[in-house]
């Protein structure tokens, strides 16, 4: 895949779940929801928080660090305008292994 990066397996992150990976020097988590798979980095923009152990409701996931929210399908933080968004991949599935691409949002 063109411009896409393997980095695991399905099975690897039960629904309602996530997993860091690195990507070169860039870290990302990955959530396995019920509206689908979402990539996003793992850094909060507030204060640096890791996203990927943040609870994850819907496609929103909030930081474990000060509660600001993010949602998954565009990296905007809904919880505050004054923080800015964290970037996003796409997700490509091809079974059993997930595919993300280069960011999508975000600086």
């Amino acid at each position: 895949m063109t411009d896409s990066f393997f980095v695991g397996l399905t099975d690897d992150i039960p629904l309602g779940q996530s997993k860091l990976y690195q990507v070169g020097s860039f870290m990302l988590s990955v959530f396995h929801t019920e509206a689908g798979w979402f990539a996003i980095e793992d850094r909060c923009p507030h204060r640096g928080g890791p996203l990927g152990e943040g609870t994850c409701q819907g496609t929103l996931v909030t930081c474990p660090w000060h509660r600001a929210q993010f949602d998954l399908t565009t990296g905007a933080c809904v919880s505050s305008s004054q923080i800015s968004r964290v970037k996003t991949f796409s997700v490509t599935i091809q079974e059993p292994q997930i595919w993300v691409s280069n960011p999508l949002t975000g600086d």
